[in-house]
């Protein structure tokens, strides 16, 4: 079991490690998200809305939106591109053909998304203390929180390596990864809030994907109302099928 946790700690290092070193990737992933927040906030940021028969002020709305949009920057944005970059020069080739685990390898990935994600939740809602968007959570808010993160982080890196199965190439990588997903950031209320004066339809749509559960989640756990096991049951269905389309789809080597 040391063994083995050695091996994870070792490879996450090294999946870090070139995360690093991919400027492109870590910008899109840490940056991108906190930067929108400030936009945001900054000129979006006076009212409230209504969500789920909540009332939330509109800052309040926005910092918990781009906390879980850096959860899916982290876990499936960079995952998928990562996996299919890593696929088409040769990484992944080499790697099986050494000694390593293949478990461990695609462990050590979601891990490292995990923990990025982590991060950037903690600094976003940083943001939104200092602010006085969020009240500084108790110790029953903070593992609420990490529970909805966790959970949203395993989907979506699983959804991330499914996703890659189905990438042709680095080049494709891009619109098809961003082109799957954008769509029901919009629905879903991350980019533009949604509130109980949608159209039904839409709240109905974006209940049935990963994204809009993950949010009411989040939300919930941040300031309320109670999380909904419903968000829980769709964020834990769409983990399995993420991951039984990764582990039956995975291409370690370019297609032919």
């Amino acid at each position: 079991m040391a063994t083995e946790a050695r091996r994870l700690a070792a490879q996450v290092r090294f999946v870090h490690l070139a995360f690093l070193r991919n400027p492109a990737a870590a910008i899109f992933t840490l940056v991108f998200p906190l930067g929108l927040l400030l936009v945001l906030t900054t000129l979006l940021g006076d009212g409230t809305i209504a969500r789920n028969g909540f009332t939330y002020d509109r800052s309040t709305y926005h910092v918990v939106a781009m906390a879980v949009f850096g959860v899916i920057s982290a876990c499936y944005t960079n995952v998928a591109m990562t996996v299919t970059l890593a696929r088409e020069r040769g990484v992944l080739k080499r790697l099986r053909g050494t000694p390593l685990p293949i478990g461990t390898a695609v462990a050590a990935r979601v891990v490292h998304a995990t923990i990025v994600a982590l991060v950037l939740v903690t600094i976003t809602f940083g943001y939104g203390v200092l602010i006085d968007a969020l009240a500084v959570p108790g110790p029953g808010e903070v593992a609420a929180i990490s529970g909805a993160v966790v959970l949203s982080a395993a989907c979506f890196s699983a959804l991330g390596l499914a996703v890659s199965t189905v990438v042709p190439d680095a080049a494709a990588a891009p619109p098809l990864v961003n082109g799957l997903m954008f769509p029901l950031l919009l629905v879903s209320g991350v980019f533009v809030p949604v509130g109980d004066d949608a159209p039904g339809w839409v709240s109905a749509v974006a209940g049935v994907f990963p994204i809009q559960p993950a949010f009411d989640a989040t939300l919930s756990a941040a300031v309320g109302p109670p999380v909904s096991p419903v968000d829980l049951v769709v964020l834990l269905a769409w983990t399995a099928v993420g991951a039984i389309v990764a582990v039956r789809r995975f291409r370690w080597e370019p297609a032919a």
